[in-house]
C-alpha cells in the first residue's frame, strides 16, 4: 500500500478576528507512506506475518511577515495581533522505518504467538518560538506613540542548536502469548 498526502493551507498558521494576514503564514504538509505485507504459511502448523512500513511527513508553516510580532489590546479584552506570529517559520520532518513480525504455531491444544514491533523514527524539528520577538501595547494609543508595555524574546542557550531539535524515537517491543485449549467449554488465554 501507498499513501501520498499534499495539503497546503493558505494562512493557515494563525488565523482569528483579530489576526492579520501577516500574522500568519502557509501550513504546508506533505506525507508519503509504504507499507507491504507478506504472510507466509510456512509448515502445517506454523504461520508468520511480516509487515514493514517507510514513512515520510514533512510539516511546513511558513511567516508571512519578518517583522516582530506586536499584541495590542483593543479595549474589549481582545488583542489586535500584527507582524510575524511568535513561532513561525516552523518544520518537523519525521522519517520512519517500522518492522512487525507476528508468529503462529499450532501444537496440541495450543495456539502459540510470537512477535516483534520494532519502530524507528528519525525526527527534524524547528521550532523557533519567540525568537523574532513580541511587543505587547495596552492600546493603539500605546501602538501610536511607540510606547509598549512589555517585549518578550527568545535566544539560543550556550551551545544548544536553538530552535532545531532531533527528538528521536527508537522502540522495540516484543511479545508471547498461548491460548490453551484446557476443554470445550474453557480456554486460557496467557
Amino acid at each position: 500500500r501507498y499513501n501520498r498526502q499534499n495539503f497546503n493551507g493558505k494562512n493557515n498558521e494563525n488565523n482569528g478576528p483579530l489576526s492579520v494576514e501577516e500574522h500568519s503564514g502557509d501550513s504546508r504538509v506533505k506525507s508519503d507512506t509504504f507499507s507491504s505485507t507478506l504472510s507466509s504459511t510456512v509448515t502445517n502448523n506454523v504461520v508468520n506475518e511480516l509487515r514493514v512500513q517507510l514513512a515520510r511527513d514533512k510539516e511546513l508553516g511558513l511567516a508571512n511577515s519578518d517583522s516582530p510580532e506586536a499584541v495590542i489590546g483593543t479595549g474589549a479584552g481582545t488583542n489586535l495581533n500584527v507582524g510575524r506570529n511568535n513561532f513561525s517559520p516552523r518544520e518537523t520532518t519525521i522519517k520512519r522505518i517500522q518492522f512487525i513480525d507476528n508468529v503462529s504455531y499450532l501444537q496440541g491444544r495450543s495456539n502459540w504467538k510470537f512477535g516483534l514491533d520494532f519502530n524507528f523514527d528519525r525526527i527534524f524539528n524547528f521550532f523557533p518560538g519567540l525568537f523574532s520577538g513580541s511587543y505587547t501595547f495596552p492600546s493603539y494609543t500605546a501602538l501610536a506613540n511607540n510606547a509598549p508595555t512589555a517585549y518578550t524574546q527568545n535566544f539560543a542557550g550556550a551551545g544548544t542548536t536553538g530552535g532545531t531539535t532531533h527528538p528521536n524515537l527508537s522502540e522495540y517491543a516484543f511479545y508471547g502469548q498461548d491460548d490453551l485449549r484446557v476443554n470445550s467449554k474453557l480456554t486460557l488465554n496467557l
